[in-house]
């Protein structure tokens, strides 16, 4: 049976394919080649769609936001932000590798400054949610929790001995409320 391109399904396979890669090996581990061969897929085949790889990279990086975003609407905390499994930890290495590399490829980079307003908005909501009576979050504070939650995205997922997600957690609430106040501790 053939296979089509250009269905949800298909794409969430090839996405999924790519996140793979990435978080086994790096953004150099994705190429054309190697995304086939995981899925059975030729090569040319998949270059017929993706016509190069900084859309293809695209499409990841969008999937990947609203993945992130997803967890964090169900879960409507700002530790959900934090990866506490294995898949978390590996999908947060693939969205820290699309943000490095968003800072060399201006196509990518658009794509990363979308997702990331999206997620600076959910941010202060559910810190303003939080705080039913004080003063919404600024846009300000929205970039510093949003700079403190990637700094400990980081510290969770690298390194020879990283964090633990329960310190990465004790330390975004502590820092929640030297900035927002005591009232914003359970956001």
């Amino acid at each position: 049976m053939p296979w089509i391109l250009d269905s949800q399904s298909r794409t969430d396979e090839i996405v999924r394919a790519v996140q793979a890669l990435i978080a086994e090996s790096g953004l150099s581990a994705v190429t054309y080649r190697a995304i086939g061969a995981r899925l059975r897929l030729s090569a040319s085949t998949l270059h017929d769609h993706y016509p190069d790889r900084v859309h293809l990279l695209r499409v990841v990086t969008a999937q990947t936001a609203r993945q992130r975003e997803d967890r964090f609407l169900a879960q409507g905390h700002l530790s959900a932000l934090l990866p506490d499994s294995d898949d978390d930890r590996r999908l947060a290495l693939v969205w820290m590798s699309l943000l490095d590399l968003a800072r060399r490829e201006p196509g990518l980079g658009i794509v990363v400054d979308e997702a990331r307003g999206r997620e600076r908005d959910l941010i202060r909501q559910v810190v303003d949610a939080a705080r039913p009576h004080g003063a919404p979050a600024s846009h300000h504070q929205g970039e510093a929790l949003q700079a403190l939650v990637e700094g400990l995205t980081s510290a969770v997922t690298v390194g020879a001995e990283p964090m633990t997600h329960a310190r990465a957690v004790e330390l975004l609430d502590l820092t929640v409320t030297a900035i927002l106040g005591p009232a914003a501790e359970a956001a």
